[in-house]
């Protein structure tokens, strides 16, 4: 079957997120990160697309990005080339990195680009790492707090600014006190970070031993049809897929199945 074609933007701006495969991490320490920023830089000027915002967490990004003359497509086709051959070469390893396509949606209006922007930067407060946005070292809200005139600039920090002053100091305050506030849009990915009935390894325990119960079922039992293709099964492993926060080899691991066998759960 073939895939949906890409809805374009009208404004040529794209909120994208990418998420590690199996919901693994793309980044394990310093220099991964890094790497993914420096080569942010160097697709920027090459590429000559605009950046208004970008998130790393542990095995997803967000990235706000005007195309300009290029194809969002091939903007991220370049990045992610680039990023995989890196990855795969320090880690020993080969194949995808990535989930599949990467998501986008259109924004279309200076609404929406304020909104999603204040949605990137607070990931990481939503995801429970950080208790600002202030606190999170690799998200690009330092630099509109505190602009590094010296070095190159990854960001278009104007043109935001801009849309909450003229004022340059009157708009770094605005647009502090605009991220201090929650946002009530849906996002792109907003599922996976807000809202989630299960947070963590203990939650999803919980939610067996509960299950189980209202099933007329032992946990042990549970695990035992793994080898059967019980559907009892496989609807526990489905609700943890699209309610949870965690990776797929967690999710094996508590159920008592391959990993291959939740990839397959749908």
């Amino acid at each position: 079957m073939p895939r949906r074609p890409r809805k374009r933007s009208s404004t040529g701006i794209y909120h994208v997120m990418e998420r590690g495969n199996q919901k693994k991490n793309i980044f394990h320490d310093y220099e991964d990160r890094q790497m993914f920023i420096d080569i942010l830089k160097i697709k920027k000027i090459k590429l000559k697309f605009t950046l208004y915002a970008y998130c790393l967490m542990n095995n997803h990004i967000h990235l706000l990005i005007n195309e300009n003359s290029e194809d969002i497509s091939y903007i991220m086709k370049s990045i992610n080339v680039s990023y995989v051959k890196y990855y795969n070469k320090k880690y020993k390893r080969c194949g995808h990195l990535f989930q599949g396509r990467f998501k986008s949606e259109c924004v279309d209006n200076e609404s929406y680009l304020l909104s999603v922007l204040r949605y990137i930067h607070q990931n990481p407060v939503d995801a429970r790492i950080a208790l600002k946005c202030i606190d999170y070292d690799w998200s690009s809200y330092k630099e509109y707090i505190y602009p590094n005139k010296k070095s190159y600039s990854l960001i278009d920090r104007n043109f935001i600014l801009k849309q909450f002053s003229t004022d340059p100091y009157k708009a770094v305050d605005y647009f502090r006190d605009f991220h201090d506030q929650s946002s009530n849009n849906p996002h792109l990915d907003i599922t996976e970070n807000k809202n989630l009935f299960i947070q963590s390894l203990k939650d999803a325990e919980e939610f067996l031993e509960n299950y189980c119960n209202e099933n007329n079922v032992t946990l042990k039992w549970l695990k035992e049809q793994g080898k059967r293709g019980n559907r009892l099964l496989y609807n526990a492993i489905l609700f943890l897929k699209n309610n949870s926060c965690l990776t797929y080899e967690e999710i094996s691991k508590i159920v008592g199945v391959s990993i291959s066998t939740v990839s397959r759960v749908k």
